[in-house]
């Protein structure tokens, strides 16, 4: 994935760009109460056209609700103060069956990680 972010790399990617930047044009014209929806459609149609070749249409796609998913939990774990471990950082050297924390980032970490790993064409393992 690394290649992907390369300066030269990103010439390409304009074409596709310009095509998402219309449909979410479109869209906009046409609900634009729904503005929140397009803009997630759009960026992630850009994200999936670039980085695993899949388009997304409505933004409906399962594939498109599994990462927005992860992307809602992300926004509420890195909150600042929503855990106490944010207000008392002695609370991390608690060992994990004390601090719930812990499991709860193993937890989602796994899953973010199971779900970024299925749509490679070949997925791997680091372990």
């Amino acid at each position: 994935m690394h290649h992907l972010t390369m300066t030269q790399m990103a010439t390409s990617y304009q074409p596709m760009q310009s095509l998402e930047s219309k449909k979410l044009l479109h869209d906009l014209l046409l609900t634009p109460r729904n503005y929140e929806k397009h803009f997630e459609r759009y960026s992630s149609g850009l994200i999936f056209r670039i980085g695993y070749g899949k388009t997304v249409e409505t933004g409906d796609e399962e594939h498109v609700r599994r990462i927005l998913e992860v992307v809602h939990h992300v926004e509420r774990v890195a909150s600042p103060g929503a855990y106490m471990v944010d207000t008392f950082p002695l609370l991390k050297y608690l060992p994990s069956f004390l601090a719930p924390f812990k499991k709860e980032a193993e937890i989602l970490h796994k899953k973010e990680i199971g779900l970024f790993r299925s749509y490679l064409p070949h997925p791997f393992s680091y372990e």
